[in-house]
């Protein structure tokens, strides 16, 4: 999936909803930081700037699954099934 994640990273940067939920719970789940988090919230980061941090540490700490499965249950679903159809 982290070559997915990869390949739609713009996408992804564009679209996902990190500021309502997500975030949260990526750090309830372990799956971030706390460091991480303060580093996605900082006030001068766009929302794009905000999501490709996030997407980057999802990446480099092979954590696309659990991403997924979190975008899943917050119910960002258009991004898992645009994941799932790689794009299509």
């Amino acid at each position: 999936m982290e070559e997915r994640l990869e390949k739609h990273r713009e996408f992804l940067a564009d679209r996902i909803d990190s500021e309502f939920g997500l975030l949260d719970k990526l750090l309830a789940g372990r799956i971030v930081t706390r460091e991480a988090i303060h580093k996605i919230k900082l006030k001068d980061n766009t929302t794009e700037d905000k999501n490709r941090i996030l997407l980057d540490f999802i990446l480099s700490n092979k954590k696309a699954n659990e991403l997924i499965s979190t975008l899943r249950d917050i119910g960002q679903t258009h991004l898992v099934n645009y994941l799932n159809a790689d794009g299509g």
